[in-house]
């Protein structure tokens, strides 16, 4: 059985230095570790997504909207999988800043439509962007973010050459879809009213998550690098496995920690959202799954109605229930330990991969999963 080996809470990327300075892509070899990669990384990456939006003064309504999110900070981790993926196969990080800024990009904008369909008060602990702005103007600046993706990626055909850079943009555009049937799924739940089954959630998650957070980064890392295609399975099945622990744990940290006004980082609560917020969304997450296995009756109806109320009608002393069941029925426990698997089989992956120091930082990333300071 594989054991993590590592521990260490991750800060936010962004910081400790001033946030936006010019800096040289780190290497993971000349980094102590993954809290220093992935505050460089983030730097980097943050500094030429801000590049790429224009400044000009007579469109106020869409350029500064743009670039609010990214000036916010967070964790930056996507970019980090895809460089790490790229030099884990002995390829050249800077081959792959390009799609690391797409990729990057399209986390922005994913996140301001994310907010929008889940009617999220908050956004890395400032109110969120269809809350200052509404949302038509919002749609407007995310849509924006998500054509920068693809004007971005027609880089690499100068960097990569044409038929390289067409995989890369192809790759990419199929982790984005794969995002989009995930986010139908998670979403028509809530509109339908339905609570998925087991099945149905690893589906969704596998889509949503597992490539979106793990398998399209790490893949699209070792493409550029030139991985074989046994090796991109392996490093595939490695980020999946990673992204969902990721996204187990945020969906944890949601309940557990208060970190509404923060700005996420690595080693911190969820989003800079509300705690509890899942559950004023109605969010179908694994928390939900185990409790309804676990609760009487009459606590599963109430758990249900809670989830099948709208936002704004959610009471705060509902949601403060929801989070005691959600300890003393064990469901916590429960999906922490299922968290604690993901790193497994992570883990497991990753020590058939190449022992270079790449690998080293992708090993913090997965022990962190399995530390338990989740709660």
């Amino acid at each position: 059985i594989c054991q993590p080996t590592h521990s260490g809470n991750l800060p936010d990327s962004t910081a400790s230095t001033p946030r936006f300075m010019t800096t040289a892509l780190p290497r993971a070899s000349a980094t102590s570790g993954v809290t220093e990669y992935l505050r460089l990384v983030g730097q980097t990456v943050t500094t030429a997504v801000l590049r790429r939006i224009p400044q000009t003064s007579d469109t106020d309504y869409l350029y500064p909207l743009m670039r609010d999110y990214p000036l916010r900070g967070g964790k930056g981790f996507r970019p980090a999988l895809l460089l790490l993926g790229c030099e884990l196969f002995d390829g050249n990080p800077e081959d792959g800043l390009t799609a690391a800024v797409a990729l990057e990009l399209f986390h922005q904008f994913a996140l301001v439509h994310d907010d929008i369909e889940d009617s999220s008060h908050t956004r890395r602990g400032q109110p969120a962007l269809h809350r200052i702005h509404g949302i038509p103007l919002a749609l407007n600046a995310g849509d924006a973010m998500h054509g920068l993706v693809h004007v971005t990626l027609l880089d690499n055909h100068e960097t990569l050459g044409p038929k390289l850079a067409l995989q890369v943009h192809r790759h990419l555009s199929a982790v984005m879809n794969r995002t989009f049937e995930g986010q139908a799924l998670d979403i028509g739940w809530v509109a339908q009213n339905r609570f998925p089954t087991r099945e149905e959630y690893h589906a969704m998650i596998v889509r949503k998550t597992g490539w979106y957070s793990g398998r399209g980064p790490c893949q699209c890392g070792a493409l550029i690098a030139g991985a074989s295609a046994s090796e991109l399975e392996v490093i595939g099945s490695f980020g999946e496995a990673l992204g969902i622990g990721f996204q187990i744990r945020d969906d944890l940290l949601n309940l557990t920690a208060d970190s509404e006004h923060q700005s996420p980082s690595a080693g911190a609560g969820g989003y800079g959202k509300e705690r509890g917020g899942d559950f004023a969304e109605g969010k179908r997450t694994l928390i939900v799954i185990e409790m309804l296995e676990r609760l009487s009756s009459s606590d599963t109806e109430r758990v249900r109605n809670t989830l099948l109320a709208e936002p704004e009608q959610t009471r705060p002393e509902d949601i403060a229930w929801c989070i005691e069941k959600a300890e003393g029925s064990g469901a916590l426990d429960a999906v922490r330990q299922i968290c604690r698997e993901h790193a497994e089989t992570a883990r497991c992956a990753l020590e058939t991969l190449p022992d270079v120091p790449a690998r080293n930082q992708l090993a913090e990333l997965t022990d962190y999963l399995a530390l338990d300071r989740q709660s």
